[in-house]
């Protein structure tokens, strides 16, 4: 082998050699370096060191989720505070996977990416927690207040009437669902922080149309004029005179249930 071929093989050695050196020097100076593509939680952090990915995190991750939660329903609002969701989100842990999926395919991967400006297209899901016991007592909070009972039809007596009272149907809201809704709320940084609760309608035992069903039977006493009037099925079936006892010694004016029967006593 001629001088020259030797000299040749050496330069191209040296080249190789300074090349891998000068590769790896730079690798190295960017190991603290997120790789571009790599985002957690929707947040863009490619590009960005250790410190700013943390800062990044920390204003666009957990400082949204630090704040009140809250639950609408017609018209009204119900807050649950931040301070009582318990927020915690492992930042470094975060960080830390971001920067091991940088590493991802090997020095020479890593090389071929930073020369043709290639990306990792990582996306890594956010490391937070928060008090579930918090959430569950705050659907009852809402609840509570917005939960209402059926009101049973029923008739409403006067000396010479009955009026029928209408039925009125409850509501209650769907815990289950709005527990849910409110859990993702408590991890999403970029979606609304009010959920609106869905209720479902509660009915009642006795419906408008089932009142007469319930009174088959109806005595009212008209005390001023001395009349007494037998109601079937709600429709005035005859009228009698009667005594209403003497003054003072009268039976109270009211509501009662007949409890005993008897014929021509």
């Amino acid at each position: 082998m001629g001088r020259k071929a030797q000299i040749g093989i050496i330069v191209v050695v040296l080249l190789l050699v300074g090349g891998a050196v000068g590769a790896y020097a730079y690798d190295n100076s960017r190991k603290d370096q997120v790789a571009d593509g790599i985002t957690v939680g929707g947040i863009d952090i490619g590009g960005l060191n250790r410190a700013e990915a943390t800062a990044l995190l920390r204003r666009r991750l957990v400082e949204p989720l630090s704040k009140p939660l809250k639950v609408s329903f017609d018209g009204e609002t119900y807050t649950l505070p931040g301070a009582r969701l318990r927020i915690h989100a492992n930042i470094n842990g975060m960080v830390h996977r971001a920067l091991a999926a940088s590493g991802d395919g090997g020095l020479p991967g890593r090389i071929v990416r930073y020369v043709t400006g290639g990306s990792v297209e990582k996306q890594i899901k956010p490391e937070v927690t928060y008090s579930q016991p918090a959430i569950n007592r705050f659907v009852r909070e809402v609840a509570s207040k917005i939960d209402r009972d059926p009101k049973d039809a029923s008739v409403s007596p006067s000396g010479d009437s009955l009026n029928v009272v209408s039925g009125q149907e409850g509501r209650k809201v769907r815990d289950n669902a709005l527990t849910t809704e409110l859990n993702s709320a408590a991890t999403s940084s970029t979606g609304a922080r009010t959920v609106r609760a869905v209720v479902h309608s509660t009915k009642p035992e006795v419906s408008t149309g089932e009142v007469a069903a319930e009174y088959p039977a109806f005595v009212t006493l008209d005390r001023t004029n001395y009349s007494l009037r037998f109601w079937q099925n709600l429709n005035l079936v005859k009228t009698y005179t009667v005594a209403v006892g003497q003054q003072g010694l009268e039976t109270p004016a009211g509501l009662y249930h007949i409890q005993d029967k008897q014929v021509n006593p």
